[in-house]
């Protein structure tokens, strides 16, 4: 979810009566390389989220858009620490059989050749530090593709 995808209160209404121990929440939020926050500070928008899902607490919340190169460092003014801490805690997370580092592999009209596809799905999956991926899909023959994709090099 996302809040540029105005889903957070359907989320909110479809989980109200599931243990919220039982669940994981994932969404993204914008972030600028200068630590702008040009729009709303994060922790507002944040605060904002959980407030729309009626919640206490995110799980995982994805930096969206961080196709530069440098970007750990860039934008390290939203991270709880430096990326080499960050680094590290996730690390001794992923031994514990926790954590969780996302990727858009292809979407936005880009990367969306057979061949990129193909390298794209088959990295994230190999790459080993890859516990989530984020697909941009515009219609069901994408998705069908995409899952026969993933079932077949998985």
């Amino acid at each position: 979810m996302a809040d540029s995808y105005g889903s957070h209160p359907y989320v909110g209404h479809a989980i109200k009566t599931m243990p919220r121990e039982k669940i994981t929440l994932l969404t993204k939020i914008w972030t600028h390389e200068d630590g702008s926050d040009r729009n709303t500070p994060v922790s507002e928008s944040l605060d904002r989220y959980r407030e729309e899902m009626g919640t206490d607490y995110l799980d995982i919340v994805l930096m969206h858009c961080l196709m530069q190169p440098g970007w750990s460092n860039n934008r390290n003014h939203y991270m709880d620490n430096t990326p080499d801490v960050v680094s590290d805690l996730l690390g001794k997370a992923k031994k514990k059989g926790i954590g969780v580092i996302g990727m858009k592999i292809f979407g936005e009209g880009r990367h969306v050749g057979d061949h990129e596809r193909e390298q794209s799905i088959k990295y994230a999956l190999s790459d080993g530090n890859t516990h989530c991926m984020t697909l941009g899909l515009e219609s069901i023959a994408q998705v069908d593709d995409a899952v026969e994709r993933v079932m077949r090099l998985a």
